[in-house]
């Protein structure tokens, strides 16, 4: 069933192409149905109506998040094959991300993002300890920090070091030896 467009400007329609992996274990374990409303809030899709918003056109490859406050308000999230969210945040798929991919992007990294600003308040120039770097989380937390400038150590296991090396972790701390930190003072900002 293809929704039909209610007059908003903040509102565009898409046909979903891709969830995130949370989504398709979600969709393993619970009905679609969660709570009397449609589960996920990550995308990668098709716009098929931008419904009065210049940005985008039918069929411009977009990608987004739909937050949880919008979801429970319209009873609609983006485990389903149509669905409709703020244009705010919805952008332009690039072409060099496969739409598998960008569709675990938005979630992951605006928590990444808020649990390094909004939460640690961190600033240019200060170490920050990544606790799990190679975690879809941890990735998008050792970028943001490295983009300003900052110090940073991850934990992972030893098989993941060359990977948060590349990344530009400055210290990998092996997870399985890790136990806990003996000094937590010697990070202002942490992201466990």
């Amino acid at each position: 069933m293809i929704l039909e467009p209610r007059r908003s400007q903040e509102n565009v329609f898409f046909c979903q192409c891709s969830t995130s992996l949370s989504g398709y274990k979600l969709m393993r374990l619970l009905p679609n149905s969660l709570f009397g409303r449609i589960a996920e809030n990550d995308f990668a899709g098709e716009i098929v109506n931008p419904n009065g918003c210049d940005r985008f056109k039918v069929g411009d490859q977009v990608f987004g998040v739909i937050s949880s406050r919008v979801s429970f308000r319209t009873r609609h999230g983006t485990l389903a094959q149509y669905t409709f969210g703020p244009a705010e945040t919805i952008v332009h798929r690039p072409e060099t991300i496969p739409v598998n991919e960008a569709s675990g992007i938005a979630l992951v990294a605006i928590t990444a993002y808020q649990a390094l600003f909004d939460v640690g308040k961190l600033q240019s120039g200060q170490k920050v300890f990544i606790n799990g770097g190679s975690t879809s989380v941890g990735i998008y937390a050792i970028q943001f920090a490295k983009a300003i400038g900052c110090e940073v150590h991850a934990s992972a296991s030893g098989k993941n070091e060359d990977f948060l090396k590349s990344l530009g972790v400055d210290k990998v701390l092996e997870i399985l030896q890790l136990g806990f930190l003996a000094d937590p003072d010697a990070f202002p900002t942490a992201v466990r």
